[in-house]
């Protein structure tokens, strides 16, 4: 233990003495793996589906025809309406004359912006550059990420946003002027055309945005209030809102107690009683009320299927471990960082964020292709970085050493 600690002790020292180097070399570390894991990706699909060239799944011909809808001045039909930022960035695409690749590209781009994003966000919470770094880092490689960048679906451009919709709320909460409200307008409206989520997303940090502004108290209850009315009512009467949180699905999904979606084989036993699969969303609450336990069981189970590779026997077993390996350091990291800086306000935002879409899982079903953990990877990654550097303060503390503030 002595000679460990010895050795940590000798490589902080020559760190701190070599500060630029260090960190330019974590850069190029990460980022020349980040675009390796991408080029194999379209190369070969070693990540992805083992096939060469753009992604495509079924999703996929639901934007690619939503595009061709635009493009022959036809309107969108069914789930097309659910992402019209993403069918409508295909179609410019498309109508530029450009192949999918460019579009490849911007998932590519925005996912180095949200690194950015999550770096600053580190950096801000921590104090430290080189967790910011560590973070946004283990985040660009992370292969259960990388591989949707190669994909035409919209989790790649959605798990960007959401964190740079996490930094655009906490600039603006620091900055406290129009332009970084307008830029948090911007990206609230970008994550909401994406994908359905980002319509729960955005109001919620909205309210967040309105808890931490300088202004009176009175004033900010009126104005969460406010909020959370015209989300209310916008959910209740516009399409928009009515398409991103589905009461016929949600409750089929709830009286079939489907926990995987499209794996019948693994089920809850629901109660039945005078229920039937097309209840109203005031139904559906009404039957969680009523059979509170067994909603909380399927919840916790949906979230936990989500969050770990159980009830997946399809998994092999190499897969499971390499997903261990990625994911439970992040896990226990980010709680670690949650605790130790529970009282920063973007802490904050990110449990927030992070909990909305756990509700989102908790209440419709988890993914059987880890999907829905893509959103989440970000926010835990972020969280994850200051674990880590309060992690390795607490060991420098630990070996009689007395840590030095960032300059």
């Amino acid at each position: 233990m002595f000679q460990i600690r010895k050795i940590t002790l000798s490589f902080y020292h020559g760190a701190q003495r070599n500060k630029r180097l260090c960190y330019g070399l974590i850069i190029f570390l990460f980022i020349g793996r980040f675009f390796y894991l991408n080029y194999i990706n379209i190369d070969s699909g070693e990540l992805c589906s083992g096939r060469p060239g753009v992604q495509l799944g079924c999703d996929s011909y639901r934007y690619l025809g939503g595009a061709d809808n635009i493009l022959q001045h036809q309107p969108l039909v069914d789930k097309q309406n659910d992402y019209p930022g993403y069918v409508f960035l295909i179609a410019g695409i498309k109508y530029a004359g450009l192949s999918l690749y460019f579009l490849v590209a911007i998932q590519l781009l925005l996912a180095i912006i949200a690194a950015i994003a999550l770096y600053h966000l580190v950096k801000h919470i921590t104090g430290n550059i080189a967790s910011g770094l560590i973070a946004a880092g283990f985040y660009l490689i992370n292969p259960f990420i990388a591989q949707w960048h190669a994909y035409v679906f919209t989790e790649s451009l959605y798990s960007s946003m959401l964190v740079i919709l996490a930094w655009s709320v906490n600039m603006a909460i620091i900055k406290c002027n129009l332009k970084y409200y307008l830029l948090y307008l911007l990206v609230g409206v970008v994550t909401a055309s994406i994908r359905p989520n980002g319509w729960i997303a955005v109001p919620v940090s909205f309210i967040l945005l309105i808890i931490y502004s300088k202004i009176n108290l009175k004033v900010k209850l009126g104005g969460a209030v406010i909020v959370l009315i015209i989300f209310f009512f916008g959910f209740m009467n516009l399409a928009v809102f009515k398409n991103a949180f589905k009461s016929d699905e949600i409750s089929k999904t709830l009286i079939k107690g489907e926990i995987i979606w499209g794996y019948h084989e693994l089920h809850l036993n629901m109660h039945q009683g005078n229920y039937s699969e097309n209840m109203s969303l005031t139904e559906c609450v009404s039957y969680v009320v009523i059979h509170p336990l067994l909603f909380m069981k399927l919840a916790a189970l949906r979230v936990g299927c989500e969050l770990l590779p159980i009830y997946r026997p399809w998994l092999s077993i190499a897969f499971i471990l390499r997903f261990l390996l990625w994911m439970l350091p992040a896990y226990i990291l980010a709680v670690a960082g949650s605790i130790s800086y529970r009282r920063v306000k973007a802490s904050a935002i990110i449990l927030v964020l992070f909990l909305t879409h756990i509700f989102i899982i908790a209440v419709s079903f988890s993914d059987r292709e880890f999907r829905f953990l893509v959103y989440l990877l970000p926010l835990i990654y972020v969280m994850a970085g200051c674990g880590f550097y309060s992690i390795w303060r607490a060991w420098l503390k630990h070996s009689l050493m007395q840590f030095p503030k960032e300059k």
